[in-house]
């Protein structure tokens, strides 16, 4: 059987229907954020490691949605990554505010809504 690894960026539900609908199996990166999964009683957490030597946690979890094998991926770097980046967004949203509040009470400047 055909096997189509697909990213987040061209996992979407009408490619991964013509892989279904083509009888191949796939293997693709959700592109969104499962919130209501369970880890299975008898499912061990297998652990790897990337190319750096940065530890990878796997573990199949299901899904109530629909009966498709999925896998729970824990990587500190990753999450070391994803706060990093909240920050920044936190940062620039902070400073956005700062200045339009600032810019609120500069006189003969323009103020619309």
């Amino acid at each position: 059987k055909t096997l189509i690894v697909m990213d987040a960026g061209i996992a979407t539900e009408d490619n991964l229907k013509i892989g279904k609908d083509n009888g191949c199996n796939y293997l693709f990166v959700n592109r969104f954020t499962m919130k209501n999964y369970d880890v299975e009683a008898v499912a061990t957490t297998v652990t790897i490691r990337d190319n750096k030597k940065q530890k990878i946690e796997l573990c199949k979890v299901t899904s109530a949605l629909n009966k498709d094998y999925y896998i729970k991926v824990e990587s500190q770097t990753k999450e070391l990554k994803e706060r990093s980046l909240n920050e920044q967004f936190r940062f620039r949203f902070e400073q956005g505010s700062q200045k339009i509040a600032e810019s609120l009470t500069k006189k003969r400047r323009r103020k619309t809504c």
